[in-house]
């Protein structure tokens, strides 16, 4: 027998950016779900989120005014230097938390410990319904129909937001197009352990198959992530764990001391995925969802993130459950993200354009415009504020406030 239930708001996804959008909502007077395909799992120090991520200083602020980084801070490593060097080439730029007043950067953490501060705290006022697959979705008529354990299940709503990342099912049902660039590119991701300690600095290093970042973690270790070609990479992860070490000492070079150890290595292929429609009459689509970018300079999951923060404060001020899903509204929040979401995607398209390529005359350049950034104090604060994440007008989670 099927099963028909009402919530305002249905959150497709109840991965990192459904959970801190849930959050956002969870005191609002409006009634919230979140449909999750997966069951419950037990943290895992080998599972894919298991890898560490870097959350922006506009990040952390936004995680204050959820009222949850007091809880996820425990967990973090914070960042307050990154250095930016391109293997080969002269020049580099070196950014300084206390030149920028304030007390880190950015901040490491696993992935899945972001997703355990958001869990634990998401145990009222936001119902899940996992595991449960989408099986249909008609706006028309407001309403969903989903696959659980007990049989289909139709949810009636005011607004479906589709946060369930780079191949998502929404936007397959609703047959909205995206774009893919590309790059021919993987990731290999792993932790490292070096002979020294790592003094709370990042770097991104720039070489001809692609960029090398490591987040500081702990004391002595890094969380890498080393992107080549898919051939490539599919090699680096094959390799027995010295011969990796040799390797990547020798393109990383010695800066962060000598790497003496390497976890368990794993491999992701890299692209650009953007959704042609972002927002319909009763629909948004966030995070991946709506753009999956290329790691360089760690944007993804930060912008999803200010996306969320703005959705939050445009719903939260909705007088009344029926005004949820109107267009008009749901534009607002479109324009509001508008050019800091083509601003993010292009800067990290074109980062990555310009330092993978081996063009005689884009290679002195990258070398001198590092230098530059180095020494000339406003271009460098403009690249530490792109790195904190703060772009045009801050929502109130962004500045840290709560949104009312």
């Amino acid at each position: 027998m099927s099963v028909t239930k009402y919530f305002d708001i249905v959150i497709i996804g109840g991965g990192l950016v459904g959970a801190s959008l849930a959050l956002a909502l969870k005191d609002s007077p409006f009634s919230v779900t979140i449909v999750e395909a997966s069951p419950e799992r037990e943290l895992n120090a080998n599972d894919v989120n298991a890898r560490s991520i870097a959350l922006s200083y506009s990040s952390k602020q936004i995680f204050s005014g959820l009222g949850v980084w007091e809880q996820m801070q425990a967990y973090t490593t914070p960042i307050h230097h990154i250095h930016i060097s391109d293997r080969g080439h002269f020049g580099a730029t070196r950014i300084h938390a206390n030149e920028q007043s304030v007390d880190a950067l950015g901040y490491s953490i696993q992935a899945q410990m972001v997703g355990k501060s958001l869990y634990d705290v998401l145990t009222d006022g936001v119902t899940w319904l996992r595991p449960a697959t989408m099986k249909a979705i008609d706006l028309n008529n407001k309403s969903l129909t989903v696959e659980t354990e007990q049989g289909e299940q139709t949810i009636t709503t005011q607004l479906v937001i589709a946060a369930d990342g780079n191949f998502s099912k929404t936007r397959e049902l609703l047959n909205i197009k995206t774009t893919t660039t590309d790059y021919d590119q993987s990731a290999v991701v792993a932790n490292i352990t070096l002979d020294r300690k790592h003094g709370h600095k990042a770097y991104e290093r720039f070489t001809e198959a692609g960029p090398i970042a490591l987040l500081p973690v702990d004391d002595n270790h890094m969380a890498l992530v080393w992107t080549a070609t898919h051939e490539q990479v599919k090699q680096l992860v094959e390799l027995d764990e010295p011969t990796f070490l040799e390797q990547l000492q020798t393109e990383f070079g010695h800066r962060a001391g000598r790497f003496i150890a390497a976890s368990k290595r794993m491999m992701f292929p890299l692209n650009l995925i953007e959704s042609h429609e972002q927002v319909r009459e009763g629909l948004i689509i966030l995070g991946n969802a709506a753009h999956a970018l290329h790691p360089v300079a760690a944007q993804g999951f930060n912008l999803a993130l200010r996306d969320v923060a703005e959705l939050a404060e445009v719903l939260v001020a909705a007088e009344d459950a029926k005004d949820l899903g109107h267009q008009q509204r749901l534009q607002a929040y479109a324009d509001a993200r508008q050019c800091d979401q083509e601003q993010t995607i292009h800067f990290t398209d074109t980062l990555l354009n310009i330092f993978s390529n081996e063009l005689w005359p884009l290679t002195p350049i990258r070398g001198l415009s590092l230098a530059v950034l180095d020494n000339v104090s406003p271009l460098k604060k403009w690249l530490a504020k792109r790195a904190m994440g703060f772009r045009g007008k801050a929502s109130r989670l962004a500045r840290g406030l709560t949104l009312k």
